[in-house]
């Protein structure tokens, strides 16, 4: 029976089936590359757009940290590079840095002290995220608001401070009949140095959390931005180049361009 010719003709047909599923195999596969490549593309061309964003703001904020640090912004470029052994990315730590440093010369410190002070307080930043659970933005907050006066926002990350206790230190120190701007500058000061104080048991924090999966991911993340920052910073250049020479020619045919406008408007008219 099974040299009959149905049985024969039942092979022949699975043969060609059996081609057929090949065929289509290929085909799927040959799609599945294409389509794996088409992703990669739009991938890269998403990290591209990203990395020349990142990169125009991190020039932005190394335009503000010169300002901001005048003679001390070599050292403090220098701090954003080296900041990546704290899990903070060179992005992170001029845009902080500018932060921090803007509001400690506001109440009138030194800028070789606002320095100093700002790399202290990014680091103590970073251990207080750290202990508490929270991320360096929300430190970074809490202390410019406890430089204004605010002393609720720090105090989730374990630091209490009132008012009176400042006018206290100042009393202890001769210097309340202080007013105006040295007012303002002694009691920054005196409001570092209880921050500092009171906030003691968490430095370091985030060095003693190097080795788990918390503190190695933060620096990884830092990592991965200070590469993404050096891939897009070859296309700032490139770019202004022809954003400029755009603005050139919209500028240059501008009248050409008013003109076609009233020709239509007559048109629709």
């Amino acid at each position: 029976v099974l040299k009959g010719s149905g049985f024969g003709q039942a092979t022949k047909a699975l043969k060609g089936l059996d081609g057929e599923f090949k065929q289509v195999a290929k085909s799927a596969a040959f799609a599945a590359i294409n389509f794996a490549a088409a992703g990669s593309i739009q991938k890269l061309t998403a990290y591209m757009d990203e990395a020349v964003t990142v990169t125009q703001r991190y020039e932005r904020n190394i335009l503000a940290l010169n300002q901001t640090f005048a003679e001390q912004s070599g050292q403090m470029r220098a701090f954003t590079q080296d900041a990546v052994s704290m899990g903070i990315s060179q992005s992170q730590a001029a845009q902080a840095s500018v932060f921090l440093g803007s509001v400690l010369k506001q109440y009138g410190l030194e800028t070789s002290v606002t320095a100093t002070e700002t790399k202290k307080l990014i680091s103590l930043s970073q251990d207080l995220a750290t202990t508490y659970g929270y991320d360096l933005q929300e430190a970074l907050l809490a202390m410019t608001a406890l430089f204004r006066g605010e002393y609720d926002p720090i105090e989730k990350f374990g630091v209490a401070m009132k008012q009176n206790e400042i006018n206290a230190d100042l009393a202890a120190k001769g210097l309340s009949h202080l007013t105006g701007a040295e007012l303002a500058n002694a009691q920054a000061t005196s409001r570092l140095d209880l921050l500092m104080e009171r906030a003691g048991d968490s430095i370091g924090a985030f060095s003693r959390a190097s080795d788990t999966l918390y503190g190695s991911q933060q620096r990884l993340n830092a990592v991965m931005g200070n590469l993404q920052v050096s891939f897009g910073s070859a296309f700032q250049g490139p770019l202004a180049a022809v954003n400029n020479a755009l603005a050139n020619v919209a500028q240059n045919g501008g009248e050409q361009l008013i003109d076609v406008g009233q020709a239509l408007s007559g048109v629709i008219e």
